[in-house]
């Protein structure tokens, strides 16, 4: 394993704690914990994950990281797509840059700003890593 894949397992790892609880400004949510449906998100970002042909990426990790100056660090360390492509993060108002990666595609980053009381759509579209070796 490299060790930018160890180190997102490690995170990995923490962030399953996280998903048992409801869904609030300080837990993520997977979309593919089953509970989706059930848990509607009030404030945050949702979305879907896709490659370049359109289909789903599942076990995309996103990472969100505040831009407001003086802003309290988001309190989890990442979430994760379901089967689907799809993630939804109850993240308090503010601005964020949300970063996604996944194995085999080029790492992608977006801003987002999140309005109090509203959830906001941030879709990612993932390019294939180029093979360099052959």
């Amino acid at each position: 394993m490299r060790p930018l894949q160890s180190s997102w397992c490690f995170c990995l790892i923490i962030a399953i704690g996280w998903w048992a609880s409801p869904s609030s400004p300080d837990r993520p949510e997977s979309g593919g914990n089953g509970n989706s449906a059930a848990r509607q998100l009030q404030e945050g970002v949702s979305g879907r994950i896709t490659n370049d042909d359109g289909n789903a990426v599942e076990g995309a990790v996103v990472v969100a990281a505040p831009l407001d100056p003086g802003a309290p660090a988001v309190p989890e360390i990442a979430i994760v797509s379901d089967a689907n492509g799809r993630y939804q993060w109850p993240l308090r108002a503010g601005r964020y840059e949300l970063t996604v990666v996944a194995e085999g595609y080029q790492r992608v980053s977006k801003k987002v700003a999140v309005r109090a009381g509203e959830v906001t759509t941030l879709d990612f579209v993932l390019s294939r890593e180029h093979d360099t070796a052959r």
